[in-house]
């Protein structure tokens, strides 16, 4: 019964992917377009089913399913990008930790899926970023969602030094 219900439940996600519209970021190209880029990737994030809300400047986009805050960077010239960044609550003695920065700097040295800081507050941080050209389509952010959190986590999960600094 349990398979059943998956193979629904991807079904219907499936469906769902195929009736949302791409996110479409044409005409919103300077820094100015800040903020209306973000409320558009808000509606956006809302339409595919993702549990979201806008930031207090209104500038990122905060994706409770993922813990992950996303906002647009847009480009006249060219490709446009979502910086995704997931930070995981640390110690503030970790700013000073020596060994720390230097597994993350080894981290950072060895993978290409994200990019891994230490924030001042003593926290791991997680950025990442998707490419595009005006639009994306639901299906390549569903995966580069997936990804980001497959990432982030088997990170943490196969750094023992590192998951003891977060909580």
């Amino acid at each position: 019964m349990r398979n059943v219900c998956l193979a629904c439940l991807l079904t219907l996600s499936s469906i769902v992917s195929l009736q949302a519209a791409d996110l479409d970021m044409a005409g919103l190209d300077t820094p100015a377009d800040k903020l209306p880029a973000a409320r558009r990737l808000l509606s956006w994030l809302k339409s595919l089913g993702y549990e979201s809300e806008l930031s207090k400047d209104g500038e990122e986009v905060f994706v409770s399913e993922y813990k992950l805050r996303i906002y647009p960077v847009l480009n006249a010239a060219g490709i446009d990008r979502l910086i995704v960044i997931s930070t995981y609550g640390g110690f503030p003695e970790n700013v000073r930790n020596q060994a720390l920065l230097a597994e993350i700097a080894r981290l950072n040295s060895q993978q290409h899926a994200a990019h891994l800081a230490l924030t001042s507050n003593g926290g791991v941080m997680f950025v990442s970023s998707l490419t595009f050209d005006e639009s994306l389509s639901p299906r390549l952010f569903r995966l580069f969602m997936e990804h980001a959190n497959m990432s982030a986590s088997s990170i943490i999960d196969a750094n023992p030094k590192l998951a003891a600094c977060i909580k």
